[in-house]
């Protein structure tokens, strides 16, 4: 995969991609949720655009709170428990970010 970033960059997006990918196994709208996650980053990663940052965090705080949703259900694995502390991180931390702009509804 050529996207021009950093060695550091490509491996923080493989690393969120991974998580999102972990949260994403148990439907077709959790995949579509993850993809746009990892798009997202990989757009804000190659950008200088504030608006690309507030893409990241709305779309990790929609995959995080469809695994939140889960959780309620299913029993989460290691793997998807790990993911959703590392999403709730990325909102928790940039949550500035999002009290400007509403959350669509899935």
């Amino acid at each position: 995969m050529s996207t021009g970033l950093s060695d550091d960059a490509r491996r923080s997006y493989f690393r969120l991609r991974a998580h999102a990918r972990s949260l994403a196994t148990r439907s077709a709208a959790g995949e579509q949720l993850a993809e746009s996650a990892a798009r997202a980053y990989l757009l804000a990663l190659g950008s200088a655009d504030p608006e690309r940052w507030i893409d990241v965090v709305r779309s990790s705080a929609m995959l995080l709170e469809r695994a939140h949703a889960l959780d309620g259900f299913v029993r989460l694995t290691a793997a998807e428990r790990e993911a959703m502390a590392f999403f709730d991180a990325i909102v928790r931390e940039n949550d500035d970010l999002l009290a400007a702009v509403p959350l669509a509804v899935a």
